[in-house]
């Protein structure tokens, strides 16, 4: 019998006898060579594997899109705002902790606490710098602020609106 560990979590193997159903359906026949998913998912070999030799994932085309430029610093932006500093285990300072002005009053000091903290996690890991963002605050109502993102770019600025709720 061939056992040869691809990776921690996936083992090639061969089956011995019989048949077997790959978890995409695949019919797997007695001789064939099959991964085995630590958490018992098989694949055969005969149909598109969802990991490669190496056992990194294999995607199909538009299963992920990539982004740049000002649609990346958008993005950059994004998980930067509506991130708590405890969401993300390997990077412990990514965050804003917006949520923390839930419960308080719409006033002036409430606003500004909420511009600190945005612009501090936009520019605390040096992603951004103070020239290339800047932040502004209306109230909408006595339970609701708007916050507006302006991110500067080459091309002109970019408004992200950010609606929050106290």
């Amino acid at each position: 019998m061939i056992d040869f560990r691809i990776q921690d979590r996936f083992v090639l193997k061969q089956l011995k006898e019989g048949r077997l159903a790959s978890a995409t359906g695949v019919l797997i026949n007695a001789g064939e060579l099959y991964i085995e998913h630590e958490s018992g998912d098989i694949y055969s070999l005969h149909d598109t594997s969802p990991i490669d030799f190496f056992g990194d994932l294999i995607y199909e085309e538009d299963d992920y899109a990539s982004v740049e430029g000002t649609d990346l610093d958008i993005q950059d932006i994004y998980i930067r705002v509506f991130t708590e500093t405890t969401d993300f285990t390997p990077y412990p300072e990514l965050g804003a902790d917006i949520s923390d002005l839930k419960g308080m009053f719409n006033e002036e000091s409430t606003a500004q606490l909420g511009v600190d903290k945005l612009i501090y996690a936009m520019t605390r890991d040096g992603r951004f710098t103070m020239s290339d963002v800047s932040v502004d605050v209306v109230p909408l109502s006595s339970e609701q602020l708007l916050f507006y993102i302006t991110l500067h770019t080459d091309d002109g600025d970019v408004n992200i609106p950010v609606p929050f709720e106290l």
